[in-house]
């Protein structure tokens, strides 16, 4: 069987699938993981997939599922170049809406953020049926709320960072040199509140964060600069091993807090 994974969508048209379907061949299963959210024209995206799978062929579409940090208020989430933001009911309707009959539709869980997937045969005519109109009030509620944090929490934050540099003249740290804490940092504008970002990659150590240049050291600073707080900005596998290798910093009374929403360590 030929199988296709597509890696961009901003610049994918049907006259590349067509160019693309003539010299491989039509796919039997295309795999299109990761790559819906990112799509810039989501309906000639559409007829580019439809292009290059055979008929009766299988599409198996994967997105991030975006409702848990709607709901919960993660200001990490907004980053990269996604242009969607699905949730379970937006990703069916949308795959309907552009054509696409859905066989099989599944959410896989994880600690930190749920994977949507759906396996579709293109059929090419956009389904007619609108979603109910108590789940349409649902999503609008969703966005609503999401943005109702955004107006409260930045202050919320920026209180309780500067209480913590306040306490004892200390240090405030971030853990993890990566888009999620740089997402956080500048979205929130707390880049004055911060110290230094902490990475024990030695590729990133010398280096500044995009949009904050704030210096990232490795996690020795953490003694060596009195830090009072760290904020985590870590999976949770990776939060506990890091918790785990810094425990003298907790000894000496330094506090950890995940700048994750509904995390029991969350700031």
């Amino acid at each position: 069987q030929a199988q296709l994974r597509l890696e961009w969508a901003a610049d994918f048209a049907a006259s590349k699938s067509k160019s693309k379907s003539k010299s491989k061949g039509k796919a039997d299963v295309l795999l299109v993981r990761h790559v819906l959210e990112h799509a810039h024209d989501i309906q000639a995206f559409a007829r580019a997939i439809g292009e290059l799978v055979a008929d009766n062929g299988l599409v198996v579409f994967e997105v991030p599922d975006c409702e848990r940090g709607l709901q919960l208020g993660d200001f990490t989430l907004p980053w990269e170049e996604h242009v969607f933001y699905f949730t379970p009911q937006t990703f069916q309707s949308t795959l309907t809406a552009l054509g696409f009959e859905i066989v099989l539709y599944e959410c896989f869980e994880y600690p930190s953020e749920n994977s949507l997937t759906a396996i579709c045969r293109w059929t090419g005519k956009s389904s007619t049926e609108s979603p109910a109109p108590n789940i349409l009030e649902q999503q609008r509620e969703l966005g609503a709320t999401y943005a109702t944090l955004f107006k409260s929490r930045p202050d919320d934050v920026r209180r309780s960072l500067a209480a913590q540099k306040a306490s004892g003249g200390g240090s405030v740290a971030v853990f993890g040199a990566g888009h999620l804490s740089a997402m956080y940092i500048n979205l929130l504008g707390i880049a004055d509140l911060i110290d230094f970002v902490v990475d024990d990659h030695p590729n990133k150590q010398g280096l500044l964060m995009p949009g904050s240049n704030l210096p990232i050291l490795g996690s020795a600073a953490l003694l060596e600069r009195n830090v009072n707080a760290c904020l985590l900005s870590l999976s949770p596998d990776s939060e506990a091993k890091v918790v785990g290798k810094n425990q003298e910093y907790l000894n000496r009374g330094g506090v950890f807090a995940s700048i994750f929403p509904g995390r029991s360590n969350s700031i």
